[in-house]
């Protein structure tokens, strides 16, 4: 045995000693298995290349070559295994077409070594027989193999040395990076020398040369803790990683310690950081001394505050600071962990924007918004909803929706939408709000987790508006219809009349002659109703001239005594001797009494089937006043600020249009005058309207005055009391 196989032999115990080593450190680690393969490949050449030598002829040496190249073919593949998993960047091998790549690829070699397809020439020598590979295309493909798998290699460890943020990690890369290049590079020239330059006296010893990344991994392990843990390791590891500055103060605040993190936050290295003191980099330094005196007291403390680097940067954090006491209990030190808090308040900057813009969305938009959770209950609502329904924001924020809106078809339509949130749903309900009902259109429309935002529209204007043209299309029929049948009754009406006439004057007599002058008088009445509807219902321009209020009244208590004897209504009127005249559109005025004293009748008449209504007329100099007063049931507080607005009514459905008041104050406001009510709940209503007079109080009483002079008397007016009607005589 010559001495280069005793070489041979030797590298072998040291790749057993250190398979040993290395796999009693933590065998089941990835790390610790890939660093005992090489090991292996490597022993499988120092083993085969020692027996090379002492080979009794050639093919015994050929298949110890052929064994070698197992190993030669292995190393740098798991050589680039071992650097992936030290670099934490294996996951690449998850993917099987790279796995079976790189399985693939130093198979190839051996198969090819194997079959014998690469020719190799076996030499004496002193010290015994060596191995030559000829120029061949196997022969450049295994060294561009090498080449790229180190060359893989050293990139990852020299980039681990730049990014790797424990020292003790950038030590172990550095070590590998060295002792690695190192046994590649003498091997490289080891071949050189022997093929380049045909010097066969150089003996082939790659496994020896890969005794140098040997001592390279034994130092790593040793002194650097290299695929093992221990506690100090692994603390190193932690404060060196962690992303939150650490610093450990004495209890002077001088700083002892700082992580790396701290390092980079206050723009320092660690020995210059070192040794200085805490309070210099807080930019309120009375606030870091009352964060160290209360920590002393308390034991903890967390506290936002601004630190400035040695550059100037003033950067936000939030400081957690403990004490650390010695065994009597005075204060040794301090522990204090900042975390950078500019992406946080970056952050939450972007947040309130977003927000902000969310409620100035909801805050703008003309609908009632209101979002609902998945428990139905109210999570958001916007300004429009508060005002429109009346609420406050404790009675609807994380209330549910049932107490907000009490309306079982919204809950149920809700339920819906959420069984098809791809479709929005659209429908319209009534809600009350402070006793005046509403008409609101939802539009539903689905969120993520199951939220929902329900839109409201008050559309009650619009829906009263559509009723004002239905109800003002119906009434103009229904008048056109009125005008017509009362047309075409007078026809007959007058044939009625002029017989009744005629047999009157016969004379005839008897009970046939009273019931002839009944017919007469029964038909007559009914003639002047039928013309009375039709000056009622025909559209004509209104034409103003001076005229006696009082006549107006008697006409209406005409055309409705029939209705005030059968219904027990009595009528008392009180009117003001001498009034002076007015100028008005005499069947307009008509009408507005008319619409008063129909509005008296119904309400007295429901209230306790019949009643009694006094009409007053007074003089107020330059204007003249005329009240209806009934003692029905009155009107509340609530519906007397409604009474002329269009469309506005107390009756039932079909009972009443809303349309006869609003008409009336229209034609007092034209002519210059005024219409009001004075009503108290239970105690009647009195509706008074009011008229400009033609010539003023005393410009009346002076004409009368000087009538009375010239003519020698005064005159009286005298009530009319129609027949039969109730009417009381002042």
């Amino acid at each position: 045995m010559n001495y280069i196989s005793v070489l041979h032999f030797a590298s072998l115990i040291v790749d057993i000693l250190l398979l040993v080593y290395v796999l009693r450190k933590k065998p089941w680690q990835n790390l610790n298995r890939l660093c005992a393969m090489l090991i292996i490949s490597m022993a499988i050449v120092s083993l085969s290349y020692g027996l090379v030598p002492m080979a009794d002829n050639g093919a015994a040496a050929i298949a110890l070559v052929n064994l070698a190249t197992i190993g030669f073919s292995a190393v740098p593949m798991i050589a680039l295994w071992f650097t992936l998993a030290l670099a934490k960047k294996d996951s690449i091998l998850n993917n099987k077409v790279i796995t079976l790549i790189s399985i693939v690829l130093p198979l190839f070699f051996i198969f090819i070594q194997w079959t014998n397809s690469a020719s190799i020439v076996l030499e004496e020598t002193y010290w015994g027989t060596i191995v030559i590979w000829p120029a061949s295309p196997f022969l450049y493909a295994y060294i561009a193999y090498c080449i790229l798998m180190f060359s893989l290699s050293g990139f990852l460890l020299l980039d681990l040395i730049v990014k790797a943020k424990a020292s003790r990690q950038r030590k172990q890369a550095a070590i590998l990076l060295i002792t690695g290049t190192v046994s590649v590079v003498l091997s490289v020239i080891d071949s050189i020398l022997m093929y380049q330059f045909g010097m066969k006296s150089v003996p082939q010893v790659p496994d020896i040369l890969f005794l140098v990344l040997v001592i390279g991994i034994v130092t790593a392990i040793s002194r650097y803790g290299l695929m093992t843990i221990t506690p100090i390791l692994a603390s190193d590891e932690i404060l060196s990683t962690m992303s939150d500055s650490l610093m450990l103060l004495n209890n002077e605040g001088m700083i002892v310690f700082a992580n790396r993190s701290a390092c980079s936050l206050l723009d320092l290295r660690g020995s210059n950081l070192t040794g200085r003191n805490f309070f210099t980099f807080v930019e309120n330094d009375t606030q870091a001394h009352d964060l160290l005196d209360e920590t002393s007291k308390s034991g903890a403390l967390h506290r936002e505050l601004n630190l400035v680097s040695a550059g100037g940067a003033i950067t936000p954090v939030l400081v957690s600071t403990s004490a650390i006491r010695e065994s009597i209990g005075e204060v040794a030190g301090f522990v204090i962990s900042a975390a950078d808090m500019r992406q946080h308040k970056l952050a939450q900057a972007k947040l309130e924007a977003h927000q902000q813009l969310i409620n100035g969305i909801l805050e703008t938009m003309p609908s009632a918004v209101l979002v609902i959770n998945q428990q139905m209950e109210v999570v958001l609502a916007n300004r429009i909803f508060y005002q429109g329904l009346a609420r406050i924001m404790e009675q609807v924020e994380g209330k549910p929706l049932i107490d907000v809106i009490p309306s079982d078809e919204l809950l149920r339509q809700i339920s819906a939408s959420r069984q098809n949130p791809n479709v929005n749903t659209q429908f319209e309900f009534r809600y009350n709000v402070d006793g005046n009902g509403k008409i609101l259109v939802a539009s539903i429309l689905s969120m993520p987790s199951q939220n929902v935002m329900l839109v409201l529209n008050d559309v009650t204007t619009e829906r009263e508006k559509q009723d004002r043209l239905y109800l003002t299309d119906r009434l103009a029929s229904i008048g056109e219809m009125a005008a017509g049948v009362a047309h075409e009754m007078n026809n007959p009406l007058t044939s009625v009349l002029g017989l009744s006439k005629l047999l009157i004057e016969q004379a005839i007599p008897g009970d046939t002659g009273e019931d002839l002058n009944t017919i007469y008088k029964e038909s007559l009445r009914v003639s002047n109703i039928v013309k009375n509807l039709l000056t009622f219902a025909r559209k004509r321009a209104p034409v103003r001239q001076p005229a006696q209020i009082h006549g107006v009244i008697d006409d209406v208590l005409k055309l409705r005594a029939y209705e005030h004897k059968v219904n027990n209504i009595f009528v008392t009127t009180n009117f003001t001797d001498n009034m002076p005249d007015v100028t008005i559109d005499y069947n307009q005025m008509q009408q507005v009494f008319v619409n008063i004293v129909l509005n008296a009748e119904y309400e007295m008449i429901q209230a306790h089937n019949g009643g009694s209504l006094t009409i007053t007329t007074k003089n107020l100099d330059d204007r003249i006043s005329i009240s209806f007063k009934d003692d029905g049931p009155g009107i509340s507080q609530q519906n007397l600020k409604r009474m002329f607005d269009p469309f506005f009514t107390t009756k039932e459905p079909g009972k009443g249009t809303g349309l006869g008041l609003s008409v009336c104050y229209g034609i007092v406001a034209n002519h210059g005058g005024k219409i009001y009510v004075e009503s108290n709940l239970g105690q009647g209503a009195t509706f008074i309207v009011e008229l400009p007079a033609t010539v003023s109080a005393s410009e009346l009483a002076l004409q009368m005055q000087i009538s009375s002079y010239l003519k020698g008397k005064t005159s009286n007016s005298n009530t009319y009391i129609p027949f039969s009607t109730g009417i009381k005589e002042r």
